[in-house]
């Protein structure tokens, strides 16, 4: 872990319960404002189907992205090697795929049937079977709560660095935050909070990339060839899954398949997630869905470039200092690399809008459950 000076971890610390606070008051007190005439149910799901251009790119772009955009896939690149970002990629179609491809035709569909939840969209579907119903809810219950359980992990991990206690107590502090959020705010408390959220974090990506690259004290390209002198088998695509008696090319032929299915599972597959889907039922018009897909993509892409194109820079300062023993894991790259290169008041923020993408995420699964 790194060794943070009392004063900076304090300012971090301040910066990143102020943001936090606010922004969850500002979700809550949205909720209540235009539209204040629609029953609860309306409100509280879809948010009155008022949702703009930016409202609607945001939650589908919080939604996929989460921990995982801003903590898992630089810990899994740094563990199993550069290739594991390619597959991440694919996942700035994931605005696209979730509103330009199903995104119409639900809303649609539940505008006629004035349907609230995806749950009342496959019933209406089969005839409205209470036993399909049932069994819908279970599942989405079993796998959207794994998932959930997964992505608070992660702001529990920023707990860790902040505090250096242990990131449990996190994982419970994050789990009561977005519980309120969710219950006390609805779809359009969580969907306002992200516009902001959005905005903070596209600003903070941008920043952390050029004082994470600065830090280095040399240029990207040095700084890429520095790793790439100091861990050669870092950049090869069978990184991880060769053993010691394997032939290199059957292993390669394994490993690109393998590449290849992640990159379907993280990006093609995205708008089958509830709670990034859910942002169907919830735009305004077509021209505002229209919208939202160029806005997303241009936003995630944002993201996904800068947080992906730092993996090397997390490799050159941070190179086998994490994931073994005794050590921080993987997944603290991203975090103890916003402390080392940015200012404290910077790096609260960041770490705050992490773990707002953490909430927000959270907060839409709990309301598609």
């Amino acid at each position: 872990m790194l060794n943070i000076p009392f004063s900076t971890r304090i300012t971090i610390i301040c910066v990143f319960a102020a943001y936090t606070i606010l922004l969850l008051v500002y979700g809550i007190i949205s909720k209540y404002g235009k539209n204040s005439k629609l029953d609860f149910l309306s409100k509280f799901y879809t948010g009155g189907r008022v949702s703009g251009k930016f409202m609607t790119a945001m939650m589908v772009s919080a939604g996929v992205a989460g921990a995982g955009v801003f903590m898992g896939v630089p810990g899994f690149t740094y563990r199993f090697g550069a290739i594991w970002m390619v597959c991440c990629f694919f996942s700035m179609t994931s605005n696209f795929m979730v509103l330009g491809l199903i995104g119409k035709r639900i809303g649609i569909i539940a505008r006629r049937i004035n349907a609230t939840t995806f749950i009342e969209l496959f019933s209406n579907r089969y005839n409205n079977s209470k036993t399909f119903s049932l069994i819908t809810s279970l599942v989405i219950l079993f796998f959207l709560g794994a998932f959930g359980v997964s992505t608070l992990t992660g702001g529990g991990r920023i707990f860790q660095v902040l505090t250096g206690q242990d990131y449990r107590i996190g994982l419970a502090i994050f789990t009561v935050l977005v519980i309120i959020a969710a219950l006390l705010g609805g779809i359009k408390g969580i969907a306002t909070a992200m516009i902001i959220q959005g905005i903070v974090m596209t600003a903070s990506v941008i920043l952390l990339f050029v004082m994470g690259v600065n830090s280095t004290g040399l240029s990207y390209t040095q700084t890429i060839g520095e790793v790439l002198n100091k861990y050669p088998q870092w950049f090869s695509p069978a990184k991880g899954l060769m053993s010691g008696n394997e032939k290199f090319i059957p292993v390669l032929l394994k490993s690109m398949g393998t590449v290849f299915s992640f990159a379907i599972l993280w990006g093609l597959t995205t708008f089958t997630m509830p709670h990034v889907s859910m942002s169907a039922l919830t735009y305004k018009d077509t021209k505002t869905l229209h919208d939202s897909i160029k806005i997303g993509t241009i936003v995630f892409a944002i993201w996904m470039l800068g947080l992906n194109g730092l993996c090397f820079v997390v490799k050159y300062h941070f190179g086998g200092m994490l994931g073994g023993q005794g050590q921080p894991s993987v997944d603290l790259g991203i975090p103890m690399l916003a402390i080392k290169a940015m200012p404290a008041w910077a790096a609260g923020l960041f770490l705050a809008g992490v773990c707002s993408a953490v909430q927000s995420s959270v907060g839409s699964m709990i309301i598609a459950l």
